[in-house]
């Protein structure tokens, strides 16, 4: 009698146990904003802009552009997370790349649970597998979650070299994906419909419902700022194919605000210090003047990121980045036309780094840019004040020109193969080459010294960069260059 009860007890645990790690944990939400970053800090966004309810429920996540019909793109066009979203009730979550493949995902799968997530007959079987439920931790939220790993044979099934062999993706049980794929690129798709993109992981940065991480933001959120607070900017602008440049800092201190609903004045103490240079000389300005600074709500800024937005002749999406502080970015100048009846077509500009950045707080638009025919022209952000908080190194401004003497600066060869040559007339202490890809993620940051310095292009491969010399907080020259 007694082993039957135990027996009994044994299995009512087991069962109770099955029960607790087979509950369906939520994969995607209709009632929350969800942000995801890459290792690149780029964020991406997930709304459900509509649910049809039957038997199981579809969700359609909003979209982002796309090619419809070569030239012409649409607003609307399959999310980075697929076209559309079936949870079904067997706890199983359907999700569809750009060929409108299925992927399965189990949500109710039990611990070492193993499963055929994803199959392209006589090439490719995939499979899931929870691999571990535990507690974890995010955006100051505790839950239980599962971590599902994925393992790729070929038709035989022999385990094969892939990229997805060294992914995952976390469900929690109450808040969804934490961590996720873009499956609209699985399992390894690279899709150019505008810029080349490819299968990645991205980790979760905020959500809406319940508020926790970070949240999308406004055009008034970027100039949000209080008696007090200061900015401290440069502006430079080189010329193509000569010495002559212009240096251009500012500090920005403001003094009074005036809201209006859609809008904020500012009275702004301006104090500003110029240098323009030529091989013949240098002119050196100097004023201290009150400005009125307005800000009106900008619907293009106040969008999601990857949100299609169009003002009737032009439509883009804004980015955001969460480093070196969270932003958004206007990569209008690489969106799109309307051409004629529902035909937008792209919008090419060769030779531009057009990313401005409008940082949370901290105003804008910051930006690089180099032309092969123009030159380059940045506007920096080099320190600021914002009530409590300082950050970047002050500006020393007076009516006094402590920079008469401008050291030249050149840069061969370009095109270049292993290295670069930076050569400098004069360089302070801590003079510097910074080295962006064509979305301005920085790669190298080299120190400089006064006449000739080897930097190795080695550790980046073949393509377009753009660069900036500094010495000390001024910029000198920006450029680019391409590597063969």
């Amino acid at each position: 009698m007694n082993k039957i009860l135990f027996l009994i007890s044994l299995g009512l645990i087991l069962f109770l146990s099955n029960q607790i790690y087979s509950q369906n944990y939520q994969a995607f939400n209709s009632g929350r904003n969800s942000y995801f970053e890459d290792a690149n800090h780029y964020v991406k966004s997930v709304r459900i802009d509509s649910v049809h309810f039957d038997t199981d429920s579809v969700l359609f996540p909003m979209g982002n552009i796309r090619p419809n019909d070569f030239p012409c793109y649409s607003s609307f066009g399959a999310s980075w997370l697929g076209e559309k979203i079936i949870v079904k009730s067997n706890g199983q979550n359907l999700v569809f790349n750009k060929n409108n493949d299925t992927v399965f995902i189990k949500t109710n799968a039990l611990l070492n649970e193993v499963w055929v997530a994803f199959q392209i007959p006589g090439e490719m079987i995939i499979t899931a597998q929870v691999s571990e439920v535990d507690t974890l931790s995010f955006l100051g939220l505790n839950d239980s979650v599962k971590y599902i790993s994925f393992q790729v044979y070929n038709q035989g099934m022999i385990p094969i070299n892939h990229m997805l062999n060294t992914c995952e993706i976390i469900l929690s049980k109450n808040y969804g994906m934490i961590k996720t794929l873009n499956f609209y690129h699985f399992p390894d798709i690279e899709v150019c419909d505008f810029d080349c993109q490819y299968l990645k992981e991205f980790y979760i940065a905020g959500m809406s419902n319940p508020m926790a991480g970070i949240s999308n933001f406004t055009s008034l959120d970027i100039y949000n700022f209080q008696p007090g607070d200061e900015l401290h900017i440069s502006e430079g602008f080189s010329a193509a194919f000569s010495w002559n440049h212009f240096t251009r800092n500012e500090i920005y201190r403001y003094l009074q605000r005036y809201d209006y609903g859609d809008s904020i004045f500012y009275n702004v103490e301006l104090t500003s210090a110029a240098w323009d240079y030529s091989e013949a000389e240098t002119t050196y300005s100097f004023y201290v003047d009150t400005i009125i600074e307005k800000y009106y709500l900008n619907s293009f800024l106040s969008c999601l990121p990857d949100e299609a937005f169009s003002d009737g002749w032009m439509m883009s999406a804004p980015m955001m980045v969460t480093e070196p502080h969270l932003a958004k970015v206007d990569n209008s100048a690489y969106g799109f036309v309307f051409d004629g009846e529902n035909c937008w077509s792209s919008l090419m500009c060769d030779g531009l780094l057009p990313y401005k950045y409008y940082y949370y707080g901290l105003g804008g638009p910051y930006f690089s840019e180099t032309s092969v025919d123009y030159g380059s022209e940045s506007r920096t952000l080099l320190y600021y004040q914002i009530g409590s908080e300082t950050w970047g190194i002050p500006l020393l401004l007076s009516g006094l020109n402590s920079e008469v003497n401008e050291p030249k600066v050149a840069i061969y060869p370009n095109p270049a193969n292993n290295r670069i040559t930076v050569d400098i007339e004069s360089v302070e202490s801590n003079g510097s080459i910074e080295i962006f890809n064509i979305i301005g993620v920085k790669l190298i940051n080299e120190k400089l010294i006064s006449g000739q310095t080897s930097v190795d292009l080695n550790r980046i491969p073949s393509g377009v960069y753009f660069y900036q010399i500094k010495s000390g907080n001024e910029v000198l020259k920006n450029g680019k260059f391409v590597k063969e």
